[in-house]
């Protein structure tokens, strides 16, 4: 489904995002809420847990979300990828920025207005 569509709803879960994140250790570096899913590109430290960052995440923001629409909203897995120090967190940042463009939404990615941060 395009939930994310919705700036109502996108605002709503990038709260959730910014507020679990915060509690939970985790900087967020880029985020871009694509039309059916969503992109994080997020930090942490040797105490943070990425497993149980993304399960509260969800299972939050999911609970809101039923309570709300009565439909769910995320699928029940998720895909992740550990950047690797060879990995430039850049070149990653500008991949899920231009995710927008590459499905043809914009023709650039300032245009998008469900991403950022936009610095």
């Amino acid at each position: 489904m395009n939930y994310f569509t919705n700036k109502n709803i996108v605002f709503t879960v990038l709260d959730s995002l910014n507020r679990i994140s915060s509690e939970m250790s985790f900087t967020i570096i880029v985020y871009c809420f694509m039309p059916d899913h969503l992109h994080i590109l997020t930090s942490g430290n040797e105490k943070t847990n990425l497993i149980k960052f993304i399960k509260t995440f969800k299972q939050i923001t999911g609970y809101n979300f039923k309570k709300a629409d009565g439909r769910n909203l995320w699928q029940k897995s998720f895909h992740d990828h550990v950047v690797r120090k060879e990995e430039s967190l850049n070149t990653i940042a500008e991949y899920i920025f231009n995710n927008p463009v590459r499905k043809g939404l914009v023709n650039n990615y300032e245009d998008y207005p469900f991403l950022g941060p936009k610095d």
